[in-house]
């Protein structure tokens, strides 16, 4: 976050984003799905933030950082608003992530093994439709579509 001192008063849009790093769009969008709450609208009719803002956004994009979806970030944020959840709930949301996040690099971990075994098939030297990557993905193709 580009963030520097937390202002004092409220803050327009444009002002918003610029301090937060996040675009002025996506500040709505999060407005829009409940994951920021509305702001209150000025005299001059536009949309007015609060300092705590910043902060909000900053929560927002750490965890969407650490591969937490936005339904998700609602839910950290419902445990984090809500004062007599133990922080044992937040713990459970931190480590499914976390198992969520080993699989992915267990099926990576496979995928770059698979593929790396078909790349050293192929010496670069004949024409692509003799091409031994294309042919081992002919015959992976060959093999899923069968199952």
């Amino acid at each position: 976050m580009n963030s520097t001192k937390a202002p004092k008063k409220r803050m327009l849009r444009g002002e918003v984003a610029k301090r937060s790093g996040v675009h002025p769009e996506t500040i709505r969008y999060y407005e829009k799905i409940k994951l920021l709450p509305e702001p209150i609208r000025g005299s001059s009719g536009y949309r007015e933030y609060p300092p705590t803002i910043l902060q909000q956004l900053q929560f927002i994009q750490s965890a969407k950082k650490l591969g937490f979806s936005l339904n998700e970030i609602q839910a950290l944020l419902s445990l984090k608003n809500t004062k007599d959840h133990p922080c044992q709930n937040v713990k459970e949301k931190a480590l499914e992530k976390l198992h969520e996040i080993e699989e992915k690099l267990q099926e990576l971990h496979s995928m770059h093994d698979e593929l790396s075994r078909i790349v050293v098939r192929c010496d670069g030297q004949h024409p692509s439709e003799s091409c031994a990557i294309i042919h081992a993905l002919e015959a992976t193709e060959t093999s899923t579509t069968k199952s």
